[in-house]
């Protein structure tokens, strides 16, 4: 139980961190057209 309950989070957490990612790249796309 334990460990699935571990990847479970780890998962989540992996989730984050593509969401977080995405965005910045999203960001960095907008301001290079701000700045373009």
């Amino acid at each position: 139980m334990k460990t699935i309950t571990k990847t479970v989070k780890k998962s989540q957490y992996l989730r984050k961190e593509a969401k977080q990612r995405m965005s910045l790249k999203l960001h960095m796309k907008n301001s290079y057209r701000y700045f373009g």
